[in-house]
């Protein structure tokens, strides 16, 4: 997603109903908005999931994409509650074992949500779950944000304050983390396996997390998985990065300006972009830092009409492209 596809004109839920549903359904709406929310266009996302939502959604297959992106949705809001049931959802209705790449973003979320909400134990249970379901499929991206999620809860596990010994639940962290840094390696070095930016960008988000478990969190290396990200154009990970990469400077006893750049790049993303879930973080560590943030900017004007446009409706071509876009960096369906 290295950039924001075109925009044009697109009728809303009227139209659809006076001339059937757009080509691909709920299903492509909902992926056009998965690839809006990575670029963290929150408020067109959200459109695109009402949309899907206003059709006529008869079976569990019809649901389960919408589910899924509004579940992503719900969990960058911070409604950890509403996004767990979402998730949920998918899988107590699906008939069927899900395909390995629909588990995948089914249980990486659900792990997600189980890792800020605390739920460590099931994380861990959900990020196995969703690589057993990978095992015999190529499916680089998703197993490599399966295990950068894993790392994230491990290092939460290992996290102990400055100073006091390695006890062993640390080292046990450490080593179901070494395994997950294992499994990314075996999935990038694979034949035929293209570094994508977005691949390269979540390996990197890996390695730091990694840092957080193997010893002091690597302010380095969150600085070039932000960069990673901000290549992208993907601002709510880019935050996240910015965020770990302010505490590790705090840690590391940095001079207190470089505190302050990384947590005002982390403040601005997210609160620009409805990244509520980062917002308390990062407003708890800089009261932890005694910093002062700048003022929340105004978020990008991403919905503004165009000449014969409905603002925030989008063409069959522009969902098209999005979802063209979510396919070429996302190793997706």
């Amino acid at each position: 997603m290295s950039g924001a596809p075109g925009d044009a004109d697109r009728r809303g839920h009227g139209k659809v109903q006076r001339i059937g549903r757009p080509r691909g359904g709920p299903r492509l709406l909902s992926w056009a908005a998965a690839a809006l929310l990575s670029l963290g266009r929150r408020a067109e996302a959200g459109q695109l999931v009402a949309q899907a939502f206003e059709l006529d959604l008869e079976s569990p297959a019809e649901r389960q994409a919408p589910l899924i992106t509004r579940g992503y949705l719900r969990l960058w809001d911070g409604d950890l509650a509403a996004a767990h049931a979402d998730f949920g959802q998918v899988l107590e209705e699906s008939p069927a074992p899900l395909d390995p790449v629909g588990a995948a973003e089914v249980l990486c979320g659900l792990a997600e949500v189980a890792l800020w909400d605390g739920r460590l134990p099931d994380g861990r249970t959900a990020v196995a779950d969703g690589l057993t379901a990978l095992a015999a499929a190529e499916e680089p991206y998703w197993i490599t944000r399966l295990c950068r999620t894993g790392l994230a809860i491990e290092a939460q596990a290992a996290g102990h304050p400055r100073g006091r010994p390695a006890d062993g639940e640390d080292q046990a962290a450490r080593e179901r983390a070494a395994g997950l840094v294992d499994r990314i390696r075996s999935a990038v070095s694979a034949p035929d396996v293209v570094l994508t930016p977005a691949l390269a960008a979540t390996v990197a988000t890996a390695e730091a997390e990694w840092s957080r478990v193997d010893g002091p969190s690597d302010p380095g290396r969150w600085a070039s998985s932000a960069e990673a990200w901000e290549g992208l154009s993907h601002p709510w990970p880019s935050a996240y990065a910015r965020w770990r990469q302010a505490g590790a400077l705090l840690a590391a006893r940095a001079p207190r300006g470089a505190v302050r750049t990384a947590l005002a790049q982390a403040w601005t993303l997210a609160s620009t972009r409805g990244a509520a879930l980062l917002v308390t973080e990062i407003q708890a560590l800089a009261r932890r830092a005694r910093i002062e943030l700048p003022p929340p900017g105004r978020p990008p004007d991403q919905t503004a009409a165009r000449p014969g446009r409905e603002p925030g409706r989008h063409t069959g071509d522009e969902i098209q492209c999005h979802d063209a876009t979510r396919r070429q960096y996302w190793g997706c369906r």
